[in-house]
C-alpha cells in the first residue's frame, strides 16, 4: 500500500487588541415644571367642565308644568267686510301636563258703543274664531276688546282680554290712493288709523294698545 504522506496544516493567528470603550450613561429625567403641571391641570379642568356643561344641556332637569293651560297672546285682526266689522280673534295656550288641557275655549268680543257682546265656544284644538259686529259710520270710532277663556269642568274661570280699536275712514279713496282696510291689534303692538282723509280729526296716527291683557 502506498503511504499517505502527512499534510503540514499552517495556523495563523492574528493577534489585536480591543478598545474599551465606556457605555454613555443614560440621560437623567428632568425635575419636574411647576409651570407645565399647571398648565396641564388647567387644561385638564377646562376639559372637565365642558363635559359636564354638555352633559346638563342634554340631560336637563324635569321641570313641573302647571297643571291647568291658559289663554295667552290675545289678538285682534279687525277689518271692513261690506257692513259689518269683522273681528279675527287668535290666542294660544300656555304649556301644561296632558291632563291640563281645556275641555273647550269661550271667545268673547264685546264693544263698548253699548252693542251686545258675542259669544263663542270652540274646541280646545283651534286657535282662531271669528265675530262680526256692525260697522260704525264714515269717520267714526268703535272700540271694544276681545276675551279669551280656557273652560275646565268645576274651575274658577280666568280670561284673557285685549282692547282693540277702529276708525272707519270718513271720505272715499280716489282710484290710485293706498288705504287700509285691515288692522291687526296685538298686546305689543299699535294700532295705525286708516282714516285717508287729510286733516280728520283726532284719529290719525298710531293709537298705542295695552300691552298685556287685563283679566
Amino acid at each position: 500500500m502506498d503511504e499517505i504522506e502527512p499534510v503540514e496544516v499552517e495556523v495563523r493567528v492574528h493577534r489585536g487588541r480591543r478598545r474599551r470603550t465606556d457605555r454613555p450613561l443614560p440621560d437623567l429625567p428632568r425635575p419636574p415644571n411647576g409651570r407645565n403641571w399647571l398648565i396641564y391641570a388647567g387644561l385638564a379642568g377646562l376639559v372637565a367642565a365642558l363635559m359636564f356643561e354638555g352633559y346638563l344641556s342634554h340631560n336637563p332637569r324635569d321641570h313641573t308644568l302647571p297643571k291647568r293651560s291658559e289663554a295667552t297672546d290675545v289678538t285682534s285682526a279687525i277689518s271692513l267686510a261690506a257692513d259689518s266689522l269683522q273681528v279675527v280673534v287668535s290666542w294660544d295656550l300656555t304649556l301644561s301636563t296632558p291632563e291640563g288641557r281645556p275641555d273647550s275655549i269661550r271667545i268673547k268680543v264685546v264693544p263698548d258703543a253699548g252693542s251686545d257682546s258675542l259669544i263663542a265656544t270652540q274646541p280646545a284644538t283651534l286657535f282662531a274664531d271669528t265675530a262680526y259686529l256692525p260697522a260704525p259710520g264714515p269717520g267714526q270710532t268703535l272700540t271694544g276688546s276681545s276675551c279669551v277663556m280656557a273652560l275646565y269642568p268645576v274651575e274658577p274661570l280666568t280670561e284673557m282680554c285685549t282692547p282693540w280699536q277702529y276708525v272707519r275712514p270718513s271720505a272715499t279713496p280716489q282710484p290710485g290712493m293706498a288705504v287700509a282696510g285691515r288692522i291687526v291689534v296685538q298686546p305689543t303692538g299699535l294700532q295705525v288709523d286708516p282714516d285717508v282723509e287729510e286733516g280728520a280729526p283726532s284719529g290719525n296716527g298710531p293709537i298705542p294698545v295695552s300691552r298685556s291683557g287685563s283679566p
